[in-house]
């Protein structure tokens, strides 16, 4: 009888632990359209599929939930969901790798004309992002590693048009090289890559950023 109470505490605790680890994972963010409707995100992990999510967005109007829509996404441990605007635009951001690959995530934006958020194309490969004002507009660019105890990178200044990634100028070094270009440049522009492979690397690039578009690219 014993054996039989501790197994049922036993279980019970396992499905109390899922319920609570489900509950934990479940993650949920709000925003307004431009018409004023809330909508409501929820992500929450699917069970079987340890990597992915499903997001269930809903349009709450007078106080009544309707939903408009379901997506899958990958994710990593633990479910992180953002709220995030570009040129505008809201929407989330769901993260994934981010030890490996330095933050990037999944971003989604909110297509006022068709009610639905929309997966922006290639988003995820860009890594790290930041953003800085210049001439009273906002820009966003990238950051990522590749290798070479950090002295190996690429950042990219864009802009989100039509949910697609339009690349403004980019900047690569490949540990010793440093590549550039803009739009404005008709050849790219090759030196050593001294300049920014130091402690200040980061503001560095963000001050290289600035004072292009600053100067016009």
């Amino acid at each position: 009888m014993r054996l039989q109470l501790l197994s049922c505490f036993f279980g019970l605790s396992l499905i109390v632990s899922a319920q609570h680890s489900q509950q934990i994972d479940t993650k949920v963010v709000k925003f307004r359209t431009v018409k004023g409707d809330s909508i409501k995100v929820t992500a929450r992990p699917l069970k079987h599929h340890g990597d992915t999510a499903e997001l269930i967005i809903e349009s709450i109007v007078n106080m009544r939930s309707k939903e408009i829509q379901r997506l899958t996404t990958s994710y990593s441990f633990p479910l992180n969901i953002s709220l995030v605007v570009f040129n505008g635009s809201q929407g989330i951001t769901v993260q994934y790798d981010p030890a490996a690959r330095y933050r990037n995530s999944f971003l989604y934006l909110f297509d006022e004309r068709v009610a639905k958020l929309k997966k922006v194309i290639n988003f995820e490969h860009l890594g790290d992002i930041q953003s800085f004002t210049e001439n009273n507009k906002t820009y966003s660019y990238s950051y990522i590693s590749c290798g070479c105890a950090d002295n190996c990178w690429k950042s990219v200044l864009f802009e989100i048009k039509n949910f697609q990634i339009d690349t403004l100028g980019f900047l690569h070094c490949d540990c010793s090289t440093l590549t550039e270009k803009t739009l404005n440049q008709k050849e790219v522009i090759t030196k050593t890559c001294d300049e920014f492979n130091n402690p200040q690397k980061f503001s560095v690039i963000k001050k290289y950023w600035a004072n292009r578009t600053k100067n016009g690219l």
